[in-house]
């Protein structure tokens, strides 16, 4: 569906359709693991705001449109993509008041994923850390007692970091979609079966509701961002569940999480196995 036979949105509300479907990559495009479209919602005055100085209100069509664009999944195996993603981490931090220091690390057990938009701009990405034993994950800086539990309890642990999103990008599929994919690789690939994540604290209402994340523990005083944060914690075949039953029915499911948003199972299987078939160090597995 074309973006002028949209109807307008308030800038508030994420326009999906049924036909924002996954488009199979390109045999040539070997890096890509996935790519996508979307209608995402744009503010665009249709005068100079020069023109419009008495305060007369523009019309919410004039305002508020809605743009298909295509998005492209793809690894940070490149410094250059590793910069790409660090730039906008550092950016959403230094937007949101935040400091951060080593969020993103290179390590044969770290994987960071990029979402890119059209002109090749990153507009999303995650970093997964693998529990590996003689390595620490970022949070045991914080939480050291929480994941120590759960490495008790014979759970193998993927941690989370990095996650930005441009804020111009106003989509449920993209975020969806890459955390579907950060999820697909540590628990499809190679067993893990938890997912941790520290985020502020006044996120964190937002992963219980949109990704059904439980908090481990009170907040406190995240060292790496000056900031409080919490531990949230999701079973990753929780969350395999969730997707498996509205995954790619968007709106049509009448599911208000995010896993409505993410890949269909038939386009899950299929981006799976092309994560398995792309050349990862085999040290990425659990020990």
């Amino acid at each position: 569906m074309s973006a002028d036979k949209h109807p307008p949105v308030p800038p508030s509300e994420i326009a999906t359709t049924e036909e924002d479907l996954i488009h199979s990559p390109d045999s040539a495009e070997d890096e890509t693991i996935a790519t996508f479209f979307a209608s995402v919602p744009r503010t665009e005055p249709l005068v100079p705001l020069s023109l419009n100085a008495e305060g007369v209100p523009l019309a919410p069509e004039a305002v508020h449109r809605v743009d298909r664009q295509q998005f492209w999944v793809r690894v940070a195996d490149t410094r250059e993509r590793r910069e790409q993603a660090g730039l906008l981490v550092d950016r959403m931090y230094a937007w949101r008041g935040y400091t951060h220091n080593n969020i993103i690390r290179e390590t044969p057990h770290t994987i960071t994923l990029v979402s890119y938009g059209r002109d090749g701009q990153v507009i999303g990405t995650v970093t997964i850390n693998m529990d590996v034993p003689g390595e620490t994950l970022l949070a045991e800086e914080t939480y050291p007692e929480k994941i120590q539990e759960l490495r008790g309890r014979g759970r193998r642990v993927a941690e989370f970091n990095g996650l930005a999103i441009d804020p111009g990008v106003k989509s449920k599929l993209v975020i969806a979609r890459l955390f579907h994919i950060a999820m697909m690789y540590p628990y499809g690939s190679f067993g893990y079966t938890d997912c941790v994540i520290e985020v502020s604290s006044s996120h964190a209402r937002f992963y219980e509701r949109m990704l059904e994340f439980d908090r481990l523990g009170e907040g406190k005083i995240c060292p790496r961002v000056n900031n409080e944060s919490i531990l949230m914690h999701k079973d990753f075949s929780e969350a395999a569940a969730r997707i498996e039953q509205v995954g790619g029915l968007m709106e049509k499911s009448g599911d208000h999480s995010l896993y409505a948003y993410g890949f269909s199972p038939k386009d899950a299987e299929g981006i799976l196995g092309r994560l398995q078939r792309m050349q990862f160090s085999p040290e990425m597995a659990p020990g």
